[in-house]
Formats: C-alpha cells, sequence, structure tokens
C-alpha cells in the first residue's frame, strides 16, 4: 500500500520498504478506470522484443481477427 503526499507543488507517491524500488527508479503512470498501473520502461522493452521474438513461431495457431 503506498500513500500520496503532498512535495512542493507536487503530489508523490510512497512507497513500502518492501517493495525494494531503488532510488531514482523511473515508471511509466497509465490511467485505469479504477486508478493507475505503474510499468518499468525498460521491462516493457523487453517482454516487447520477447514477444514479437515468438510472433509467426506456431504456424498452425489460429489467428483472431478483431
Amino acid at each position: 500500500m503506498g500513500k500520496v503526499f503532498k512535495s512542493g507543488n507536487s503530489a508523490a507517491l510512497r512507497l513500502p520498504a518492501g517493495l525494494q524500488v531503488p532510488l531514482g527508479k523511473t515508471f511509466a503512470l497509465t490511467a485505469t478506470a479504477s486508478g493507475f498501473v505503474a510499468i518499468d520502461p525498460t521491462d516493457q522493452a523487453k517482454r516487447r522484443k520477447a514477444m514479437a521474438a515468438l510472433f509467426g513461431s506456431a504456424s498452425d495457431f489460429p489467428i483472431r481477427e478483431s
């Protein structure tokens, strides 16, 4: 559970020490219907690269139409 507080003219989010988030770590925040999601951009890039490598590897897998 994190807590939002005021720091100067900005809002800041205090994270519990148990999460072991390194100081200076950058996250991308995405708004959702119930709040927001914090995503590590470097991890997201690694996941996208891994998914791109998998694309087309299962030729018998049916393609989902939109």
